[in-house]
């Protein structure tokens, strides 16, 4: 089986391709949008009872304006040319409606946008084939208040000859899931340790009845590691409920994505690609997405390119400077140039002519002999003799009349010292 990558979500076929440039150029050519923009920048908002301002109007208060994208708080609002681009892309991976609206609130809005995503779910055709069954309320677990204190672990397949083993953390609601060739103790024990050495020991590990976690082997494993093992009731799936939901989770993105019969390695790879979207949807359960509770932090995303980056600005100020400073051409062997002076009680520069060059530093023949500089310690100048005297009569050959002789200065005296009597001090003596 071919190995991907931890990198999967990296990869040159990438569906994002908006950032805030875009929506910054779509904005200005947006019939509504231009409009509020040009209301916020200059703060005159007219009374709008209704119509498409209508909006915007409501918010006015808390609408503002960053590197030329229109922001309600935190969210870049789209213009309407990007917002289907934007759509698809929630919607890539079959997302519900509520999911949906989850990821799209943490990054961007715009007018009517949860209608707007409800009937995208809705007219969804691999969506409707696959809708669940009514919610039904078994007997909860115990909510762990630390993230990765219990994991639930589950199998489902095989699909073309696969297994794959789905891990979910009760707190955080981060979900793993292995593509493996056998359903043995020993698979799961080699992709567990994978999993304990990134994130940790939880404190328990809750499975079914499955042999492959009750075998003497992976018992020996947990109690070496000091980890709980719990198990549910046979023939009941609902006691290892949060496995079971992911194990749901991923056979509907599955069977929605048209991936039942897809090659393994295509399998992972849209696995994968799942898993880097779902760890980033805040999670209805928990009001957060699961890479924050694990984690943290906020992983960067392709949506957060919608956000303007000031950062990426300066950056690239400051590519731009370096670039102007390497386009400095170095001087030649003969060229007139003038060299840092480093002499105290000099000139900060003394012109020379450059004698040779060799591996970034430059030879040049001044008045105080020959002296070696960087190009950074060198400035371009004139060739001797190019400069005209000043003195010479602005037009003709008309001299200038001479000027009143000078007139002699008396010499200063120097300054001294005051003369004072000086006395020695009384020191004490024991």
């Amino acid at each position: 089986m071919q190995e991907v990558s931890y990198v999967y979500f990296v990869h040159e076929n990438s569906p994002i391709a908006i950032d805030w440039n875009m929506v910054k150029k779509e904005t200005l050519k947006d019939e509504v949008l231009s409009k509020a923009y040009r209301h916020v920048m200059h703060s005159d908002w007219p009374t709008i009872k209704d119509g498409d301002l209508k909006s915007f109007f409501d918010r006015r208060n808390e609408l503002t304006i960053d590197m030329g994208c229109l922001l309600w708080g935190h969210r870049v609002i789209i213009p309407s040319a990007l917002r289907p681009a934007l759509m698809k892309i929630l919607h890539s991976v079959h997302f519900g409606s509520s999911k949906m609206k989850s990821l799209a609130r943490s990054y961007f809005w715009w007018p009517h946008l949860d209608e707007d995503l409800e009937k995208l779910s809705t007219t969804c055709p691999d969506c409707q084939k696959y809708k669940p069954e009514p919610f039904k309320s078994p007997k909860t677990w115990s909510w762990p208040r630390r993230p990765w204190t219990r994991v639930h672990l589950d199998f489902f397949g095989p699909i073309n000859q696969r297994h794959y083993l789905v891990l979910v953390d009760a707190t955080s609601k981060w979900l793993e899931c292995f593509q493996c060739t056998s359903t043995s103790t020993q698979t799961v024990i080699e992709h567990l340790s994978q999993v304990f050495a990134t994130f940790g020991l939880p404190r328990i590990v809750t499975t079914d009845n499955a042999t492959a976690f009750t075998s003497s082997q992976f018992q020996e494993f947990l109690s070496r590691l000091k980890i709980i093992h719990l198990t549910g009731s046979p023939y009941h799936p609902a006691t290892n409920g949060q496995a079971e939901n992911g194990v749901k989770i991923l056979k509907n993105f599955l069977k929605k994505s048209n991936l039942m019969n897809a090659p393994p390695t295509t399998v992972s790879s849209h696995i994968q690609c799942f898993l880097y979207l779902y760890r980033n949807t805040p999670h209805q359960a928990i009001n957060d997405s699961p890479a924050q509770v694990l984690l943290g932090r906020r992983p960067r995303t392709h949506l957060s390119l919608l956000v303007p980056s000031r950062q990426d600005r300066m950056q690239d100020q400051q590519d731009s400077r370096i670039s102007a400073s390497r386009s400095r051409p170095e001087p030649s062997k003969g060229d007139t140039v003038l060299a840092r002076d480093y002499r105290s009680g000099k000139p900060p520069w003394m012109p020379g002519i450059v004698l040779r060059q060799n591996y970034g530093t430059t030879t040049v023949q001044t008045s105080a002999g020959p002296v070696i500089r960087h190009v950074d310690q060198l400035l371009p100048a004139p060739a001797p003799g190019s400069l005209r005297r000043s003195s010479v009569a602005p037009s003709g050959n008309a001299a200038m009349p001479p000027g009143p002789p000078p007139v002699a200065t008396p010499a200063q005296p120097a300054p001294s010292r005051p003369q004072r009597e000086r006395r020695q001090p009384d020191r004490f003596c024991p």
